[in-house]
């Protein structure tokens, strides 16, 4: 009676049993596996609600930021920064009047955001065309070492 049974399915092109199969496997692999995946996006999801509301005040300030950025006083900045490595790390080619030339146009022409009082040692040095003695520099109230390392130089 069973073969009657499995012969009127297969005439009908009814596999059940293939797809009894693949319920099993699916009930028993597939559905679980799809059931963790559902759970950890859940959580992820809960995480990033919770972080969301973090991220919104940084975001609202990067329009602002980003015409900073953009703005010529950043432009100026760059400028002066390319000027002075450019002057200060060239050979003893150059003059100390040549090298200090940015100095004295910031000095003339300050930024109008930077605040810099000069000392009383590089007001002379701007003033005389002669090289500057370095040491009469003093730092911490010790006399400036050539030969120590400066390890808070960028």
């Amino acid at each position: 009676m069973g073969e009657t049974i499995v012969r009127s399915f297969e005439k009908d092109h009814a596999y059940l049993g293939e797809a009894a199969q693949i319920m099993v496997q699916n009930v028993n692999y597939e559905i679980p596996y799809q059931k963790k995946q559902v759970q950890k996006i859940q959580q992820q999801l809960a995480e990033l609600e919770t972080k969301g509301p973090s991220f919104y005040l940084p975001c609202c300030y990067f329009p602002a930021i980003l015409e900073v950025v953009n703005g010529d006083s950043v432009s100026r900045a760059i400028e002066y920064y390319t000027n002075f490595v450019r002057d200060a790390h060239t050979e003893e080619e150059k003059t100390s009047v040549s090298v200090l030339k940015d100095l004295r146009h910031l000095k003339e022409n300050p930024p109008p955001s930077l605040h810099v009082s000069l000392s009383a040692e590089v007001q002379n040095s701007l003033e005389s065309t002669a090289k500057p003695d370095l040491s009469s520099l003093e730092t911490g109230g010790k006399p400036l070492d050539s030969n120590e390392p400066m390890d808070a130089i960028d």
